[in-house]
């Protein structure tokens, strides 16, 4: 996937300018470097309807805490105004402690020269307890987030919802480092935006437990131009994902017909580590490339659960003259392994790819696609893709597939090609699949190439009855 310098810049810029403006060095003995609804907190201000401080912890505890207005934090050379709820420049790390029900809406925020950051920490930032806090923001012409931690961000309790409105980028949760989810459960949502990203990651994600579900609005068709190449994200994460328990939900927008724009549920840019929990990953409907669910690196998976579902292309925009144009890629694929040098290895659990309806000649749905070589040693995996259409690939393996007598259960079909691929070798056990379409099943044994990769349906191991649910 490319993108511009400047596209990458645009959801960090902002922030970086924040944390520069509003000095994190020495503060003065009463001085904390924590505002609060637009006012300092200091030894005269501890605490307040629904909140206080605890300076020993360092701890910002919400106990029924409501808030709805539109302060400004900081005022910048170029005319831009920040405005937060809470902010704090820098300092040990940060606790919220969450009981019972609290409330941040950033309301009346006047919509041109205004960058939001509801709940923003220049360092680590942590939440505890069993209560909630709803975050809420205005639509805005610029960068629109919730919750901005420079470090790391851990969830060790409590529930966060965060629902951005639009703007140039619309962001509920952008951590500068780690995020760590424990416990608790982080609900994310946003508007529609040039750039909806409901989750931004510039480390590693870990999850241990907890819950984390991340949903993003449309992109913005108006103002588009016909070279821009937008994206919407629900989860994108610059490192790895490390999973073994907790369940997570990503689903990014719709790309709508303007420009040739990009729309992924989840993204690691590096590996992506499964050994328990459960992961549902997916993309809106995109007019150029759909993707459920991306690994970058290395993809290992041991226990626990992986849906990925590509919601399909159009493969259509409108130019600026109003007339029909066919981007330079319609591809939809449900789960993509996308490293040539990477190691992919399943040996538990579930996985579940499926792509949509590519809606146009040249388009190609792929449910699941490996552009290395592929080992299943254990688990279930099935890859579907729909009927509509004749291009449709149920795993594309760009390198050998391996399929070993542990496999509980493998199921790929395509109204193209089951499999298919430059080397599909090693299978082990014995399958049914329909060669080339046909009613007749074939017995597929294992041990040595496959003969012939054109049947569009596969299941191994062999099935005592068996049967496809859609014979050609």
């Amino acid at each position: 996937m490319k993108r511009s310098t400047k596209n990458i810049l645009i959801l960090l810029t902002a922030a970086a300018m924040l944390t520069a403006m509003i000095p994190a060095g020495v503060f003065a003995a009463d001085d904390y470097g924590i505002w609060f609804c637009g006012k300092k907190v200091t030894s005269k201000n501890m605490s307040g309807p629904g909140w206080s401080f605890d300076l020993s912890k360092f701890t910002l505890k919400l106990n029924g805490f409501s808030y709805s207005g539109a302060d400004v934090v900081s005022h910048a050379d170029d005319g831009t105004d920040y405005y937060s709820a809470i902010f704090c420049s820098g300092g040990p790390q940060l606790t919220i402690s969450l009981s019972g029900k609290n409330t941040i809406a950033l309301k009346g925020v006047p919509d041109d020269n205004t960058i939001i950051y509801a709940l923003a920490s220049g360092a680590d930032l942590t939440f505890t307890g069993n209560g909630s806090l709803d975050i809420t923001t205005d639509p805005i012409s610029g960068s629109n987030t919730g919750i901005w931690a420079k470090g790391s961000l851990t969830m060790n309790g409590g529930t966060v919802h965060v629902a951005t409105g639009g703007g140039k980028s619309s962001v509920p949760v952008d951590c500068g480092r780690e995020l760590r989810i424990n416990k608790g459960s982080l609900q994310l949502e946003t508007g529609p935006a040039e750039y909806p990203i409901a989750l931004w990651c510039d480390g590693n994600m870990t999850m241990t437990g907890g819950s984390v579900s991340a949903v993003c609005g449309n992109i913005e068709q108006s103002g588009q131009k016909d070279e821009d190449n937008r994206y919407s994200y629900g989860i994108r994460i610059k490192n790895s994902l490390f999973i073994d328990g907790g369940e997570i939900y990503a689903k990014s927008g719709d790309t709508g017909t303007s420009g040739e724009q990009l729309s992924m549920g989840l993204v690691a840019m590096q590996d992506m580590i499964i050994n328990g929990g459960a992961i549902t990953a997916e993309s809106g409907v995109s007019n150029a490339q759909s993707v459920g669910c991306a690994c970058m690196g290395n993809f290992f998976m041991s226990a626990g659960e992986l849906t990925a579902v590509g919601n399909g292309v159009s493969g259509i925009f409108a130019s600026s003259s109003g007339t029909l144009k066919m981007p330079t890629t319609v591809r939809t694929f449900g789960l993509l392994l996308n490293s040539r040098q990477a190691m992919v290895s399943i040996d538990g659990g579930t996985v579940t790819a499926k792509a949509g309806n590519a809606r146009t000649a040249l388009g190609i749905s792929t449910a699941l696609r490996a552009n290395s070589s592929i080992s299943i040693n254990g688990g279930t995996v099935t890859a579907e893709t729909d009927d509509m259409g004749d291009q449709n690939i149920g795993m594309d393996i760009q390198g050998s597939l391996s399929i070993g007598k542990n496999v509980k259960k493998l199921v790929a079909s395509g109204t193209k090609a089951a499999v298919s691929g430059t080397l599909i070798s090693g299978i082990k056990g014995a399958g049914y699949s329909d060669m080339a379409g046909k009613k007749d099943k074939t017995t597929v044994g294992g041990g040595a190439p496959l003969q012939d990769p054109t049947y569009k349906k596969l299941q191994f191991p062999e099935p005592r009855s068996f049967s496809f649910s859609k014979d050609k």
